[in-house]
């Protein structure tokens, strides 16, 4: 039997099923209006989400499945709303960031700059580049666009957009390093050039440009640039290809008519660990090659003019090691290969007579002095003593301190010798008997002996500049007249000349005297200057006569009183003639012989 209810009862279940009829009729209202995006249902699988298909789902895929992150802020940064995109950029889950502070997964320096955006008023689109900071602590460069949304009169929020720039960076950073690249070819100093995996070139900066006629790109490196190496073989990239780095080549190209020098570097290009071309720098060197072999030329001159003159140069760091030349090595008799240059190694090659004043000469430098010149001997491994003449000179650093000492050395032992040698004969000529002289070619003194100022009268001093024999001859007596004129066309001609002529004192004094002129040539075979010796003939002729008187008065038998006779004249107690040849009996005898066919004389006769 059908229990019936009260009336209370019933009128609190039409109550209720009035409120749940409203409820649904408001669902039904907000529905038909678009103020309901999705229903949330609730049954034996959990609560779903069932969204309502409408006029803006369209725009809910785009923003579900547009590339850019997508999000709704609010005014304290809390994400309201994402996208999937959004999650992805910062490599986190949906559900992590809907509901989080946007400002914690930026980097540091732009969290201040999306408060600002949020909290702006401006209802212009806010534009910034800002970066993101993922999961992985890695930072994403984004470009965000901001407008804000108005809600109600008390709620805004803002609409952000994010664009990845990732991509557009790495673009940028390659069209920055290929302009980089091409302005480093453009703009190098040296000439380089890229080839590929055949050789052939790629790249070429403009300085390679010119040492090739023609376009570069696509031509193999070997006919672009036909270098040869030191040893005359062709230049080739098959190495360098095949891994093999190049350093420092010597290499040598003829183009437009002219040699280059160049220093080649080549090395290959890996990536991924495979070979995929080369890149080969030439250096140009050629006026350095010219500056080296222009300095070779002259150490070579340097060293043959230091080996003819006997002149060694030398260089003393004060705080290194010295420095020898060739010839210095020479000119103390050591070899390079054996002999280390110090000042201990040094002073034991000093003989030891002036070994003290070559420390002292050194102690000077070291102190900073100027010295003079220093003449020692050394004493060579070879057991020989030579004569060494030394220079040097001190260079101050810029604290006015001794820096190196640098000169030279030359070995003198000739010079010592031969000015020796001069010494021994200038004073044996001027020891001598008879009187020298050496004049130029037109008869002016140049040099003169002892004997010639005893002759003539006149000292060294004066004789010097002086014109002997007169030239054309002129002055004196018709037979000296003719005299000189035989002489100067004998010995211009090149012929020795012998004969007797009269000279004047410097007291106006005449005396006879026998001239001996010898020409003396230079190294063109030119005469250069003449060399003449005088004897005084005055007691000899004075003798000669007496002796001849005596003779003669003998065989007249009519001998004066009071007269020398020949024992006499020539006595051991007389004194003898200032003549540089005794007279002797076989010398006078002729004379007399010559006396007794004339009846005259014979003094006077040209020999």
């Amino acid at each position: 039997m059908k229990k019936h209810r009260s009336a209370p009862a019933l009128d609190s279940e039409v109550s209720s099923l009035r409120a749940r009829l409203a409820n649904a009729e408001e669902d039904l209202r907000a529905i038909r209006s678009g103020d309901v995006d999705a229903v949330l249902v609730t049954g034996e699988r959990g609560d779903q989400v069932f969204t309502l298909n409408g006029a803006d789902r369209a725009y809910r895929q785009l923003v579900e499945t547009m590339s850019e992150g997508a999000a709704t802020v609010s005014r304290d940064g809390v994400c309201l709303f994402c996208n999937v995109r959004l999650a992805q950029m910062l490599e986190r889950p949906l559900d992590q960031v809907i509901g989080s502070t946007l400002q914690n997964w930026l980097a540091p320096a732009d969290q201040a700059a999306l408060v600002e955006i949020l909290r702006g008023e401006d209802t212009e689109t806010a534009r910034r580049e800002i970066a993101l900071v993922t999961a992985a602590g890695s930072t994403m460069p984004v470009y965000l666009s901001a407008s804000h949304l108005r809600l109600g009169e008390a709620e805004t929020v803002t609409c952000l957009l994010l664009t990845d720039l990732t991509a557009q960076r790495r673009h940028e950073h390659v069209a920055a390093a290929e302009q980089l690249a091409r302005s480093i070819l453009d703009q190098a100093a040296d000439a380089i050039v890229v080839c590929d995996v055949d050789g052939r070139v790629m790249r070429a900066s403009q300085v390679a440009q010119q040492f090739c006629d023609g376009d570069l790109l696509r031509r193999p490196f070997a006919q672009a640039f036909p270098l040869q190496t030191r040893d005359a073989e062709p230049f080739a990239l098959v190495s360098v290809l095949m891994g093999e780095t190049m350093r420092d080549v010597d290499a040598t190209l003829r183009q437009h008519g002219q040699d280059f020098a160049f220093l080649v570097n080549a090395r290959p290009l890996v990536r991924e660990q495979k070979i995929f071309g080369c890149v080969v720098t030439l250096i140009d060197i050629t006026a350095r090659k010219a500056a080296e072999d222009e300095i070779r030329r002259k150490e070579f001159l340097l060293s043959e003019s230091q080996r003819l003159g006997s002149v060694g140069s030398w260089f003393w760091d004060l705080e290194g090691p010295m420095t020898w030349s060739d010839e210095t090595y020479r000119v103390y008799g050591v070899e390079r290969d054996t002999f280390t240059p110090t000042v201990e190694s040094l002073l034991a090659l000093i003989h030891p007579d002036d070994r003290l004043a070559m420390q002292a000469w050194i102690g000077a430098c070291l102190a900073g002095e100027q010295r003079q010149e220093l003449a020692f001997q050394i004493n060579p491994p070879d057991g020989t003593t030579r004569h060494v003449l030394g220079r040097g000179e001190v260079v101050l650093d810029a604290g006015g301190r001794p820096a190196y000492v640098g000169g030279t050395v030359q070995d003198i032992t000739r010079r010592i010798q031969a000015e020796g040698t001069l010494r021994l004969q200038s004073a044996a000529l001027n020891a001598a008997a008879n009187a020298m002289v050496i004049t130029d070619r037109d008869g002016v003194v140049e040099w003169s002996n002892t004997a010639l100022s005893k002759l003539s009268g006149y000292s060294a001093e004066e004789s010097l500049g002086m014109r002997l024999w007169g030239v054309p001859p002129s002055g004196g007596d018709a037979a000296t007249v003719a005299s000189n004129e035989e002489m100067w066309a004998a010995i211009l001609a090149g012929r020795d000349w012998r004969g007797e002529v009269t000279s004047l004192r410097r007291d106006g004094s005449r005396y006879l005297q026998e001239r001996s002129v010898t020409p003396v040539r230079n190294e063109r075979g030119e005469i250069a200057h003449f060399i003449a010796i005088k004897e005084d003939l005055t007691d000899r002729r004075s003798l000669e006569s007496q002796l001849q008187q005596s003779r003669r008065w003998r065989r007249w038998g009519n001998w004066p009183a009071g007269s020398p006779t020949t024992s006499t004249i020539f006595s051991r107690s007389s004194t003898p003639p200032p003549t540089s040849r005794p007279l002797s009996c076989p010398r006078a005898i002729p004379c007399a012989k010559s006396f007794a066919r004339s009846g005259s004389p014979a003094n006077g006769q040209r020999r």
